[in-house]
């Protein structure tokens, strides 16, 4: 049974429409990767100055005191920051690849070093890490 609402021309044999198209989509947000290294240093520099802050009340008298706790590095945090919805558009482009692998490895080692001197949870990070597994292919 045909869909009533759709018109009976609308996807012809030989439809031309696709050639009006002026471009392909969104212009990257980062024509070099200079650029996205750059971008990625800023985030990464972010993380190191701004510590989470815990709040504990200490000692007798109950003084608040403030503990910075290390930032975790995320490629989701990292997304966020630089404006982009993915890394994984820029991994395949030739020019990209080798600095979308700088990123995973910058993150994955801050991370990891965090994890083993006990300043990030290791099995949080173990879990966020999966991303590592998938993109080493």
């Amino acid at each position: 049974m045909p869909n009533l609402n759709t018109p009976v021309n609308a996807f012809s044999f030989g439809n031309q429409n696709y050639k009006l198209a002026t471009n392909t989509g969104r212009a990257k947000i980062f024509t070099t990767p200079d650029d996205l290294w750059a971008a990625a240093c800023t985030y990464f520099d972010w993380c190191v100055s701004n510590p989470i802050i815990e709040c504990r009340y200490y000692g007798i008298d109950a003084k608040l005191i403030e503990l910075p706790k290390m930032r975790a590095m995320s490629l989701q945090g990292l997304s966020i920051y630089i404006g982009v919805c993915n890394l994984r558009y820029y991994k395949k482009l030739a020019d990209f690849s080798p600095i979308v692998e700088k990123i995973y490895d910058v993150i994955y080692s801050h991370n990891f070093c965090g994890a083993a001197v006990g300043l990030i949870k290791p099995c949080i990070i173990w879990r966020s890490l999966g991303w590592v597994n998938s993109n080493v292919k």
